[in-house]
């Protein structure tokens, strides 16, 4: 995924403010009608920009995977942006890449 920060506290939840996981987990509801949460390579602070953010989650919706780039990209804001999917092991962890911020 990529996205432009400025408008958001952070990648990390919060509890009164705008985050990416906060916009990504709403998009993912609405999709899949699921409480899922989303787990990142990394997270960014404040107002941070990030261009091939790798973020893992766990579902038991059936969609292809093809339905989540769509999906998410439907109901997340202009600003984030899911670039492709692909599956995952049980044991996946998203890895940290040091230019995944910028």
């Amino acid at each position: 995924m990529e996205y432009e920060g400025t408008c958001y506290c952070g990648f990390q939840l919060q509890a009164d403010a705008p985050t990416i996981q906060g916009e990504m987990e709403t998009a993912l509801k609405k999709l899949t009608g699921e409480d899922i949460r989303v787990k990142a390579a990394c997270r960014t602070d404040t107002g941070v920009h990030a261009k091939g953010q790798v973020v893992s989650i766990r579902t038991g919706s059936p969609l292809p995977l093809r339905a989540y780039v769509h999906g998410l990209n439907h109901h997340l804001p202009d600003d984030i942006a899911v670039i492709s999917a692909k599956p995952g092991s049980d044991d996946f962890n998203a890895p940290c890449a040091a230019d995944t911020a910028f």
